[in-house]
């Protein structure tokens, strides 16, 4: 674009509704960023947001339909990722969000006759579900989501519980002969969902239909964790946790009306029953 007679950096940003700083990154301004009649400008393809009041950075992101890291990224927000009443955050725009790691893409949410897989009919009703066969790996993982991350050791051999609750749901196939790939943790709106192990976050957003805002941890020796219908994410794809570090804050979105966890552990790629391998309570 070109700048008109009398146009300064800060009245272009209001007419263009961009954060100043966004212009002057892309064209490499320097102080006191004077502008010239006539001058030539790149404009970034970034429109811009104020913070105000109960908003938080997951909602934005939500909101906007744009990837809660990059969000993160360009606006220099770092952890937990909070954001001030007031702030201007840059907003891009027709960015895509992230696909889904290949692991994810066979979960579905429990007692959700569309999205729920039916047990076989040679399986009776009342037996937990068998493992579903593992998802593939390498070229079919999307690149954004840092399925090439290594890990780090395991903190021991057991997970964690990522919240103190009452088990809602069990794992398996119920006498509707839907099923459950994980449990479902009751939980008091905006209580800390923890980490059940080290590892390293592989996909944080909302794409996956019923399950609101989800996380998945990849862990050591070919294991994963999710968690699902969290009210607001505290880590970002690409994110290293330790074990019982505070990742999300829980909720009700996705399928759910009351607030609650769906925990998920999954041992390459397959869905197994999370309390055989979680710590007495």
């Amino acid at each position: 674009m070109t700048v008109g007679k009398g146009e300064t950096l800060p009245s272009l940003a209001r007419r263009l509704d961009i954060p100043s700083r966004f212009l002057i990154a892309e064209n490499d301004l320097k102080s006191p960023y004077t502008l010239s009649e006539g001058q030539v400008l790149k404009v970034p393809a970034i429109r811009s947001h104020t913070v105000v009041s109960g908003e938080t950075l997951t909602g934005i992101s939500n909101r906007y339909g744009v990837d809660m890291t990059q969000l993160a990224r360009i606006n220099d927000i770092p952890a937990p990722y909070g954001v001030k009443v007031g702030q201007v955050l840059g907003i891009p725009q027709n960015e895509p969000k992230q696909p889904l790691p290949a692991a994810a893409r066979d979960m579905a949410p429990v007692g959700q006759p569309p999205a729920a897989t039916p047990a076989p009919a040679t399986e009776p009703q009342a037996q937990p579900a068998q493992p579903q066969p593992a998802a593939q790996t390498g070229s079919t993982v999307p690149a954004k989501a840092d399925m090439s991350v290594e890990p780090p050791k395991r903190a021991g051999s057991l997970f964690a519980w990522p919240i103190k609750g009452k088990v809602l749901t069990g794992f398996g196939v119920d006498a509707a002969g839907l099923r459950n790939d994980g449990i479902n943790i009751q939980a008091s709106p905006g209580s800390s969902v923890r980490a059940a192990e080290n590892g390293v976050v592989v996909y944080a957003g909302n794409e996956l239909k019923g399950f609101g805002n989800l996380l998945l941890i990849k862990h050591a020796d070919g294991w994963m964790t999710a968690y699902a219908h969290n009210a607001e994410l505290a880590v970002l794809r690409g994110d290293i946790v330790k074990k019982g570090q505070v990742i999300a804050k829980a909720g009700a979105t996705g399928s759910v009306t009351s607030p609650q966890v769906h925990f998920e552990v999954r041992k390459d790629g397959a869905a197994v029953d999370p309390t055989q391998y979680m710590e007495k309570r």
